[in-house]
Parts: C-alpha cells; sequence; structure tokens
C-alpha cells in the first residue's frame, strides 16, 4: 500500500526533556511510494534493419531495476509476424540480446516486442520497428570460358566458370545443366 502515514512519538514518565522547550510528544510523518517499473533500454539508436546481405541482426538492451538484481529480472521477446523471423534472447548480465535471424526468402516489417518482469510483478514493456530487407535475387555470373571466344571443334572440351550469387548465405543452390542442343551436345555430355 502506498500513501502518507503519520506517527507520533510520546515521552512519558519521570523523565524531562531538555530543550527551549518541554516536549512530551512530536508528530512525524513518512510517505510511502510505489517502486517504478524496472527499466529496458535499447543500447543502441540505430534504424534497425536486417540488410539483404545478412542473415541476422543481434538488438542489444540493458535492463535494469531500483531493487531487484538484473540476473532475476525475467525478460521475454515475441515478433510479428513470427513467419518473417525467428528469434534467440540471449543473457549477459544486465545485458539482453534478442539476436533475430531470417527465415528462407521472407522480408518486410517486424515488430519486436519485448517485456521485463521483475519477481514482484512489475513490468515494462517496448516496441522495436525492424526492416527485414529483401534478399537479392539468384544471379550466375560467368568469371571465364576456356577457349575465351567459346569457339571448340567436334570433340574438344568447352569450361565455363561462374559464380552463384543471392539468396539466403545459409543456403547452398544446387546447380544443374541442360543441354538445348542435344546433337551438337548430348545430355550425357554435360
Amino acid at each position: 500500500e502506498t500513501g502518507l502515514g503519520k506517527i507520533k512519538v510520546s515521552v512519558s514518565g519521570d523523565v524531562k526533556v531538555k530543550r527551549k522547550q518541554n516536549l512530551e510528544s512530536t508528530n512525524l510523518s513518512f510517505e510511502v511510494v510505489a517502486l517504478g517499473p524496472p527499466m529496458i533500454a535499447l543500447r543502441d539508436s540505430v534504424a534497425h534493419i536486417m540488410e539483404s546481405n545478412h542473415d541476422s541482426l543481434p538488438i542489444p538492451f540493458t535492463v535494469s531495476d531500483e531493487r531487484i538484481d538484473a540476473k532475476d529480472l525475467i525478460f521475454s521477446a515475441t515478433v510479428d509476424p513470427s513467419d518473417r523471423v525467428r528469434y534467440n534472447v540471449q543473457t549477459d548480465g544486465a545485458t539482453r540480446t534478442v539476436t533475430l535471424s531470417r527465415n528462407q526468402w521472407e522480408s518486410g516489417p517486424v515488430k519486436l516486442a519485448v517485456r521485463l518482469v521483475t519477481p514482484d510483478d512489475r513490468e515494462a514493456n517496448q516496441t522495436v520497428d525492424i526492416a527485414v530487407a529483401p534478399l537479392p535475387t539468384l544471379a550466375i555470373n560467368v568469371t571465364s570460358t576456356i577457349p575465351v571466344d567459346g569457339t571448340v571443334h567436334p570433340g574438344e572440351a568447352m569450361t565455363w566458370n561462374f559464380n552463384v550469387e543471392g539468396g539466403p548465405s545459409s543456403e547452398k543452390p544446387v546447380v544443374s545443366v541442360q543441354s538445348f542442343s542435344p546433337s551438337l551436345l548430348p545430355e550425357s555430355a554435360v
């Protein structure tokens, strides 16, 4: 309970209080105030964007409370929409880090909601807007050919060196080759 409290302190018996006045009692007052909520603070103030060349984004928070040690504060997180990213919460003293990980090709806005609760049920909430940038589309880039001019005689080999770029870095693309000129290059020779 909170509010203003008052008490009366009295002196009785054979003892005399020596002051300018002979006091036998005095009134005292005190105020009981509620504890404030725990604190959640973003550790950086940058725009939170999961760039197209990254599969994850760490978002660090600092947590504190005026009475409860940081290790005893309960921190939780949720994301919306939940199919766009996965998340993981790590704890290190007063630091809580929510790491968001891309779900495949998903992109678009995400709301990260974090909640901090004390053992005596005081709480704080914070929402962070996240932008998940689209992944670059897959591209095949030929880096070299042997022979360089791409001219071969019957029975000679032709070599193409290429890179596949784009897509999630956690995935390895499957490369397949198909001949559109089976009379010149049978499928069995590809």
